[in-house]
């Protein structure tokens, strides 16, 4: 009865790892995807804010790496993959409630700062082409001139 509990608990630990990996490779390729489709837009961010996207990639690895950790430990019932998969889950789970506390926090202060570079990069429309080629794919992509409002409050005119 305790023989059969247990390798119930090994396949579940397994499915939820399996789950775990698949959600790190998720993530890696977001990062990815956001690195690859939105670097046009670079002029727009600030310098740290470009690094979100690698950020994502390397978060993407180590949650795959602890998956890895978890699989193995459960499959061949290696006591130290599983101690240090939990160490491992640990770390990651304070990391994501404190980066999800911070991001809520600071949820304003991102509209901000990206309503202000913005703005700022309107005033070097002229003179900086890869300005003038992020606001021209901008435009394409949306089809439309989304902060002429906040231009002609100014008196920027393109």
């Amino acid at each position: 009865m305790v023989s059969g509990g247990m390798t119930c608990i090994k396949y579940l630990l397994f499915s939820f790892n399996l789950l775990f990996a698949l959600s790190g490779i998720a993530i890696l390729t977001v990062g990815a995807i956001v690195h690859i489709v939105y670097s046009e837009y670079s002029s727009f961010l600030y310098t740290s804010w470009q690094y979100a996207p690698i950020v994502l990639i390397l978060i993407g690895v180590v949650i795959f790496i602890v998956a890895f950790f978890g699989c193995c430990g459960a499959v061949k019932e290696n006591h130290c993959m599983i101690i240090t998969f939990s160490v491992l889950l640990f770390v990651i789970l304070t990391i994501e409630l404190a980066a999800g506390i911070v991001g809520y926090i600071r949820r304003n202060e991102v509209e901000y700062m990206l309503e202000n570079k913005l703005n700022s990069t309107m005033y070097s429309y002229y003179t900086n082409e890869d300005i003038k080629k992020s606001w021209g794919v901008a435009q394409h992509e949306v089809r439309c001139f989304i902060y002429i409002g906040l231009f002609i409050k100014q008196n920027l005119y393109l």
